[in-house]
Formats: C-alpha cells, sequence, structure tokens
C-alpha cells in the first residue's frame, strides 16, 4: 500500500448523513484514508503499533476509561450537528457518541495507526487523515478546510508543550462553531513509573498550563471547563485526572 500523500477532490460531497457501519472492502476503505507520512520517533512508533495491534479489542477496554462517559454528558448539553473533525479518532467511538444527541453529523478523523483508521471508516466515517495530528491540521488549513465543530479526546497528551502551542491556536482557523478538548493532567510520577518499565520516555505530556495561560481569539468564549478523574494507567496504575474545555464562537446577535 502506497504510503505517499494522496490529496482528496478539491470539491467533495459535502451532504450531511447518518453515521452508519457497514462491511467495507479493502478497496473501499483504503479510498476513503488520506495519508500524510512523516518520520516517526521511537516512542512514536511504539505507540503506533500498539494501537495498531489493540484495534480490534480497543473498544471493549473503554469502560476503564471514564471520559467517554463525560463526553456522553458534554453530548447531551451542546450541539455538534454539522461537520465535525475528530483528531485522533480512533475507532470512531465520539462519533457515534455524538450521534446519540444530534442526528445529522458528518465525521472527518485523523489518527496516525492505520487500523485505527480503518476502523472508524468501517464505522462510518467519511474519511480519515493517517498521520500525525500536528502535521495533518496546518496542511488542512492551508487547504481552507473549514469544520463546523473540532473534538479530540485521548490524543492531545502526545503533543509536546511546543508543538502544542502552536497546534492549539490553529484549531480555531479552521473551526466553524465549537472547539472541544480533553486536556489530560500528566504528571511527573506517571512519567517516572512508565519510564521504569518501558525504558524510554513516552511521548506523553501535560498541556493543562498552556491551557491556562491561552488567549482566545477574537470572537470565541469558554462555555464549559471541568476538572474530573479520567483513566488509569494500565500500565502504571497511576489515576490521571484533567479537564474537559468547549469553547464556541460567539455568534452576532451574542456580539450586538
Amino acid at each position: 500500500m502506497s504510503k505517499n500523500i494522496i490529496i482528496e477532490d478539491d470539491n467533495p460531497k459535502i451532504e450531511v448523513r447518518h453515521l452508519e457501519a457497514k462491511q467495507k472492502s479493502e478497496e473501499e476503505v483504503t479510498n476513503q484514508l488520506f495519508y500524510i507520512t512523516s518520520e516517526l520517533s521511537a516512542a512514536s512508533k511504539f505507540l503506533q503499533n500498539h494501537f495498531n495491534k489493540e484495534a480490534d479489542q480497543y473498544d471493549k477496554g473503554l469502560d476503564r476509561m471514564k471520559f467517554h462517559h463525560l463526553f456522553d454528558e458534554i453530548c447531551q448539553k451542546y450541539n455538534f450537528a454539522g461537520t465535525i473533525l475528530d483528531i485522533g479518532c480512533g475507532t470512531g467511538l465520539s462519533g457515534k457518541t455524538i450521534l446519540k444527541y444530534n442526528n445529522v453529523s458528518r465525521f472527518t478523523g485523523i489518527d496516525f495507526a492505520e487500523e485505527m483508521a480503518k476502523k472508524a471508516i468501517q464505522g462510518g466515517y467519511a474519511d480519515v487523515y493517517v498521520g500525525l495530528m500536528e502535521e495533518i491540521i496546518p496542511y488542512l488549513s492551508s487547504k481552507n478546510k473549514k469544520f463546523d465543530h473540532i473534538i479530540s479526546l485521548g490524543a492531545i497528551y502526545h503533543l509536546s508543550n511546543d508543538i502544542f502551542t502552536n497546534f492549539l491556536p490553529s484549531l480555531f482557523e479552521i473551526a466553524e462553531k465549537s472547539v472541544t478538548l480533553q486536556i489530560d493532567e500528566i504528571t511527573d510520577e506517571f512519567l517516572a513509573n512508565i519510564e521504569k518499565i518501558q525504558n524510554f520516555r513516552a511521548p506523553f505530556f501535560n498541556n493543562t498550563p498552556i491551557i491556562e495561560r491561552f488567549h482566545l481569539p477574537k470572537n470565541w468564549k469558554i462555555v464549559h471547563k471541568e476538572k474530573h478523574y479520567l483513566w488509569t494507567s494500565p500500565t502504571t496504575k497511576d489515576e490521571i485526572y484533567g479537564i474537559f474545555i468547549r469553547y464556541e464562537k460567539i455568534v452576532s446577535e451574542e456580539i450586538n
């Protein structure tokens, strides 16, 4: 399978539809995957291989991850109808959660694990970009791609502080209505524990300080911000806390 960049049609279909899971051939799935290739670090390759191997069983292990239940509560409170970009989409579970309460959404995903991306396509995502989110977001921006809503669960902690500082403002360049993020507080204790087991510095980073000092672009506001227990590391048994935060664009009526 080619790993070259595949550029989608400049005039993609924009119809809004239900997320519909159905069996697709390998060719059909491949046609909905867009590869943005890059050389990965050893730690990132380790994670990529892990998620590729776990793709078939991934959803079954999410009961211990409370953040998906918290996202369900957010989906009950806020509107996600329209086009959605799911950063770190995994198997597409977030899309299924959204459609419990919003039945007219079209999903595009980003994930660096190809097997996870295939699961999202099989589950009904319109297309998925395979590669690093910090490279795909600028690519989408350069193509003037816009999405009504951007979401990211369980992925931001893979970005270093320097990268996330530049990454966060770029989300507001392509979001038309809302940005919803899960930001994990990755503690020094957790990092030390996991390094003892894996013998290298895992690509986990605490980006909560960057969120706290971030200056919102004009005409955006925070509508939801809560700190919660999110998940427990299956490797070290450390409990990870963090915040859910949702930004919404201020509509003209509010400005006036």
